[in-house]
């Protein structure tokens, strides 16, 4: 995939972070590459210690997403958004 490289800047400079709500340990972690790019991250939320040692925060999947699509997405409950850089705090 040609966005690969751009991960590092995806990562730490987020246009928007939106909350799967059916999962409670997947954030979607978007920027706006010619089109929007997802990196759906998967978190470790889990407090135990012995627990942790099975679950590892990974990076589950990277997609091309339009905005129209997250926005449906959004309106049908689906996702929550946590954080939008243009608002800064949601």
């Amino acid at each position: 995939m040609k966005y690969i490289g751009d991960i590092p800047k995806i990562l730490n400079n987020p246009d928007y972070i939106y909350k799967q709500l059916d999962k409670d340990d997947t954030l979607w972690i978007i920027k706006k590459i010619d089109d929007n790019i997802k990196i759906t991250l998967k978190l470790n939320t889990i407090s135990s210690s012995e627990k942790e040692k099975e679950y590892k925060n990974s990076i589950i999947q990277m997609q091309i997403l339009n905005q129209r699509r997250i926005d449906k997405y959004e309106e049908k409950g689906k996702i929550e958004k946590l954080f939008d850089k243009n608002k800064k705090i949601v």
